[in-house]
């Protein structure tokens, strides 16, 4: 899978210093177990020594948790109250929560709100039989992402080519499409018509259909899908689903 594109080194050290806090938590957050000063160190490239006032500052501010007795360190729970904060007070996200269940009930699918950071896109609200909790977080890349392609619609066609595949990314199911040119289709498709499709390239067996949530003075940051099981097409028109997830995507635009 492509990485997600790196921001610029920050110049300023104390912004360089948070960078590396947060490059730690994430380094913590992907270990299956706890990782000690040197091991943290020589997955981040860092001094032992930075890496040991990092982790100190992070103890103290009860994001990272120290095993007194084997000195290694694990991401707190406290994090949780962050995340927590984050999904429900971030932007618009928190007025989301009543109009995805009651559009989920009516047309009885699962309806997901994704955000595009580097070259993924991230569930970040979800409701229905296929969402929920157990869909947050979830990222793809934005070329096998229906959410993905129309949010980087929006953006000027300069930007483009910044997401577009190579031909070697990797194919998460036999559907993924990597091929630049026929993404950049897709991109044109949807400036046009204001939706994305992921027809299996995700996951097999699930179709999904986005529209971008309209924003009042900027570039939309977020979009809505309609998620489905690919046997529930046929007893679907496509064409009202994109109407739906249009509509759906004015209504959170004014929640």
């Amino acid at each position: 899978m492509n990485p997600p594109r790196n921001p610029r080194r920050p110049t300023d050290p104390r912004t360089r210093l948070l960078r590396y806090a947060l490059d730690v938590m994430n380094c913590l957050l992907h270990e299956p177990r706890s990782l000690g000063i040197s091991e943290v160190a020589n997955r981040l490239s860092l001094p032992k020594s930075t890496t040991f006032r990092l982790l100190h500052a992070l103890v103290e501010l009860e994001m990272v948790h120290k095993d007194l007795g084997t000195r290694r360190y694990s991401l707190s729970s406290r994090v949780f109250g962050l995340v927590h904060e984050l999904t429900v007070h971030f932007g618009p996200i928190g007025r989301f929560s009543k109009v995805l269940r009651t559009e989920a009930a009516r047309l009885r699918a699962s309806l997901y709100v994704s955000t595009l950071c580097g070259g993924f896109t991230y569930v970040v609200a979800a409701s229905g039989s296929l969402g929920d909790s157990f869909a947050l977080g979830g990222r793809a890349p934005v070329y096998a992402s229906s959410a993905g392609k129309v949010l980087v619609a929006c953006h000027p066609q300069t930007e483009w080519a910044e997401y577009v595949p190579s031909r070697s990314a990797e194919k998460l199911t036999p559907h993924t499409n990597t091929d630049p040119a026929r993404f950049l289709m897709e991109l044109q498709g949807a400036r046009q018509t204001g939706v994305a499709w992921n027809r299996e390239e995700s996951s097999l067996h699930h179709l999904s259909v986005s529209a971008a949530i309209p924003e009042a003075g900027r570039t939309p940051r977020f979009a809505v899908a309609i998620l489905f099981k690919k046997e529930e097409l046929i007893l679907r028109d496509p064409k009202e689903l994109e109407e739906a997830v249009r509509r759906i995507a004015r209504r959170l635009g004014t929640s």
